[in-house]
């Protein structure tokens, strides 16, 4: 579920990429479609408060598997900006429900750190293959049409999973004490924490998003490109399985701070120019350390929510960010071009992660080893 909801951010660069060069759509107008998606996704994350305990789970799966294939399979057929504003929406609200449902099954579970880090780990499975699939057998032949009618294909071909989750609902869902006494210092705490998560997900998104213009501004071919960022997948993969590995052995600061110093890192290196081999193990770190801190990051809000009500919201935070980025993006690269985009994006991480350090939630299960 959660890997068909993450389909279109993750080949996000390929999609604003393919918009531009095959529909002729400029920077900012590529990253409006991506904002048009992810309000979608938001939408449906900030609704899912609501209704994601009430509605049987395989129901809310089945639809959404659809909606999402109806939506990309329309934005193939269509080449104008604003039609596919709205289709891409669509497929942003189904996409949502399907991520928001993969967070709340996970955030019910005993081990979240471990089990984030297994989700986020499949994601980039699944987008390393389409990653090394899609440039020359879809894109080259077919263009932007051809790649969202395979991603339509790809959600129906997932979309056997929904007869295999579990039916859930609010009086079957508990989880082991940790959510039994409710109080206002902890919502206080997850939704500073949903905020921070935002934050930095439009820093990472603003520069995701435009990391394939990037590289094409520095003279990589788009199969240089695809190739590059399918070996950055499988970086993602490396990420989300070493959160799976560590769990809380070293606690959650040391992955939060780490993480966010190899970003300032990688975007120092974009920032200086490079080729082939250097813009492909720079960005595999990107999304190696994106799917390895996320996992802890989740899982921090997950313990935080004792309810268990809130944790739904994930996603919408995600969204949230993934709308401001790049639109924000978008408008800086056209007006001043990409260093300041960077230097953006560096401080906006160094300030969003300074909550989740410091954050005390459940500190003695962090000390824990993992077992």
């Amino acid at each position: 579920m959660s890997a068909a909801g993450a389909a279109v951010f993750l080949l996000l660069p390929m999609l604003i990429g393919t918009a531009v060069e095959d529909l002729g759509f400029s920077e900012q107008q590529a990253g409006l479609l991506a904002s048009s998606y992810f309000t979608g996704y938001f939408l449906t994350g900030v609704s899912a408060f609501f209704w994601i305990r009430r509605i049987s789970w395989p129901r809310i799966a089945i639809t959404a598997y659809i909606t999402l294939a109806v939506g990309l399979g329309l934005s193939g057929a269509l080449e104008h900006l604003y039609g596919l504003v709205i289709t891409l929406f669509v497929a942003g609200c189904a996409a949502g429900a399907l991520f928001g449902l993969g967070v709340t099954i996970v955030s019910d579970s005993d081990k979240p750190d471990r089990n984030f880090g297994f989700v986020l780990a499949t994601q980039q499975f699944l987008a390393a293959i389409l990653f090394f699939t899609l440039p020359d057998l879809v894109i080259v032949p077919w263009g932007f049409q051809g790649l969202n009618f395979v991603l339509a294909a790809v959600s129906l071909l997932l979309g056997i999973s929904a007869f295999w989750i579990p039916s859930g609902s609010a009086s079957t869902v508990t989880v082991a004490g940790l959510r039994t006494t409710v109080n206002l210092a902890s919502r206080k705490a997850v939704w500073i924490s949903l905020v921070a998560l935002s934050l930095y997900f439009a820093a990472l998104s603003g520069v995701w998003a435009f990391v394939e213009r990037l590289a094409d501004f520095n003279g990589l071919s788009i199969s240089q490109i695809g190739g590059a960022l399918a070996v950055a997948m499988i970086g993602g993969v490396l990420g989300g399985l070493a959160a799976v590995a560590a769990g809380t052995r070293w606690g959650r600061k040391i992955p939060l701070i780490g993480s966010t110093v190899l970003f300032l890192a990688v975007f120092v290196f974009y920032g200086r120019g490079f080729q082939t081999v250097g813009f492909t193990l720079a960005t595999s770190l990107f999304v190696a350390a994106w799917n390895y801190v996320l996992a802890y990051q989740m899982a921090i809000i997950s313990e935080l929510d004792r309810d268990g009500r809130y944790a739904v919201l994930m996603p919408a935070a995600q969204a949230l960010g993934a709308i401001v980025g790049p639109a924000v993006a978008g408008m800086v690269i056209l007006g001043v071009g990409y260093g300041p985009l960077l230097w953006m994006a560096s401080m906006s991480i160094g300030v969003a992660i300074l909550p989740f350090v410091f954050l005390k939630a459940h500190d003695e299960m962090a000390e824990l080893p993992a077992s």
